[in-house]
């Protein structure tokens, strides 16, 4: 598929920032809409206020977005750590949003990509994650990850009208612009301070740590080869908690890891989101290209491409 421009939401977020660098480098222009200007649009892009919670007509839509010739769905609430954001907010932007979305990319024969998310899955610390696993109504994603599955099947929905829609599900995404509240934000804020990075049980717990300018080309891969279809991306690489603060200190250069005793507890590593990446590699030849060394060092130098 050869394109011109795309439609794309949540620009300003830290994915959409990365998307968007990413679109910039491939020669595509964006008709961008988030709640807040991004920073790096391109001199040709366009940019629209728009908080998915409000609801949007198919004319608005084509006011937002004009001649964009497929769209990219990023957008959504996301609860902060430690916060819960509610119920009405989070099924506003991340379901009646993806209606409103599929039905306009719909009626104008769009093709769409929308960003899901591995919460998705009933049960995030099993092994090797297939994209047929049994879903959640409820668990460690709460009533976010349960959105998720719902604007899914807003999707699946509109493919039996004739949507060309596909669904990434990505593991846990990081870059340039992490929020300030996330662990990884946490541990290389401390490294630069030169302090110590105390770590308490689960040290050994692992999780699958994707940088969010390979989620970008696997969002430029799927446009590319015209698959819609449902994908697990992931780095395929977990690291371990203890991992990831020992990075940081690594890529810094300064600061300390300590580990609390009885760090290393009985109860046995789990790993989440330990997603079976095999379908993108057959059918989008996608393979994530970005280590946790190299991405945890293009985060902490905010740098979007590799």
């Amino acid at each position: 598929m050869v394109l011109d421009k795309v439609a794309l939401t949540g620009a300003s977020g830290m994915l959409g920032r990365h998307v968007l660098a990413a679109l910039a480098q491939a020669g595509i222009n964006v008709a961008g809409a988030s709640r807040t200007r991004p920073d790096i649009l391109g001199a040709d892009d366009q940019w629209a206020s728009w908080d998915l919670r409000e609801w949007k007509t198919p004319d608005e839509l084509d006011a937002l977005f004009g001649e964009a010739q497929a769209v990219i769905h990023l957008g959504a609430v996301v609860p902060a750590p430690g916060e819960a954001a509610s119920r009405r907010d989070t099924f506003d932007a991340n379901v009646r949003a993806c209606l409103a979305l599929g039905e306009w990319a719909t009626a104008r024969n769009l093709p769409l990509v929308f960003i899901s998310s591995a919460t998705v899955y009933a049960a995030p610390e099993a092994a090797g994650i297939l994209e047929n696993a049994p879903q959640t109504r409820h668990g460690f994603g709460g009533f976010y990850g349960f959105s998720k599955v719902l604007a899914e099947n807003v999707f699946e929905n509109l493919r039996g009208e004739g949507l060309a829609a596909a669904i990434l599900r990505p593991s846990s995404t990081y870059g340039a612009g992490l929020p300030s509240k996330k662990m990884l934000s946490g541990f290389l804020a401390t490294a630069e301070q030169d302090q110590t990075i105390e770590l308490v049980p689960p040290i050994n717990d692992r999780v699958d740590m994707l940088h969010a300018a390979d989620l970008a080309q696997a969002i430029l891969a799927t446009l590319r080869k015209q698959a819609w279809g449902t994908f697990n991306i992931s780095s395929g690489h977990p690291a371990s908690i203890e991992e990831i603060a020992r990075t940081c200190i690594d890529v810094v250069g300064k600061g300390a890891v300590a580990v609390a005793p009885g760090a290393n507890t009985e109860r046995p590593a789990i790993t989440r989101f330990d997603l079976n990446p095999q379908a993108a590699r057959d059918q989008l030849a996608f393979a994530a290209s970005i280590d946790l060394r190299r991405g945890i060092e293009m985060t902490w130098k905010n740098d979007l491409l590799v």
